[in-house]
């Protein structure tokens, strides 16, 4: 299931200790495991010992729905759950295109989720992955963003990739809490561009649903003001 990358030797039992662990201390709500992932290029030689610090994400192990909606960092070549959260998040949605998002947002809003803080997968990264090309790290990366944004076209994160149809269907629930749904009913705004674009930079920055670096935010606010659409 997880195509080319490859899982350390110790992936599956440190995955299964931590969710014993934490099932003895919250018992049988629906829990997720993850994991930092280490990257190699197509010929296995390693290019980051961290991809969670490559790509600037600050998670934990403690809840963070704001995250989780906006930056995410669950990679579902990580995770393991327990048959509570398998409940939680099956059958998936027909129109259902990110599934480790949907799968990280149930578990966000009504579950656990345990982190483990060191590389359990060797990422493969190369033009064919799906997420995560070799073109969206280092200097490819930010030339490409560049010619788009003098083009008038600059590339916003997190839109584009269906995540509006795995939240719309989240929504659909009626034991969601009002933080958590004025959250995604906020970040849908983003999404669709609806309303003025300081007001939605605000709003990202205020709830947290956008990375909290300051050069990733000035950048951010430059293409939003940027875009054409």
């Amino acid at each position: 299931s997880d195509q080319d990358d490859i899982w350390e030797r110790e992936r599956l039992q440190k995955g299964m200790d931590a969710l014993e662990s934490a099932q003895e201390r919250y018992g049988n709500v629906p829990m997720a495991v993850h994991s930092d992932l280490s990257m190699i290029d197509s010929e296995g030689r390693k290019i980051a010992d961290s991809f969670m610090k490559k790509r600037g994400y600050g998670l934990s192990g403690e809840r963070d729905f704001a995250h989780i909606l906006g930056p995410n960092g669950v990679m579902g070549n990580t995770l393991l759950f327990n048959e509570e959260l398998k409940r939680e998040i099956l059958p998936f949605p027909e129109t259902l295109a990110v599934h480790d998002y949907w799968i990280a947002l149930n578990c966000e809003l009504f579950g656990r989720r345990i982190y483990i803080d060191e590389p359990l997968v060797r990422y493969r990264i190369h033009e064919k992955n799906l997420s995560n090309p070799k073109s969206s790290f280092g200097a490819n990366y930010l030339f490409g963003h560049l010619k788009a944004f003098l083009k008038g076209e600059p590339a916003l994160p997190y839109r584009g990739i269906a995540r509006e149809k795995v939240i719309e269907k989240v929504l659909e629930r009626d034991d969601i809490g009002v933080q958590e749904r004025v959250l995604m009913e906020e970040f849908l705004d983003y999404l669709h561009l609806r309303g003025g674009r300081m007001g939605l930079f605000r709003s990202m920055c205020r709830n947290g649903t956008i990375k909290s670096s300051p050069v990733y935010r000035f950048f951010f606010l430059l293409g939003l003001l940027r875009t054409r659409e």
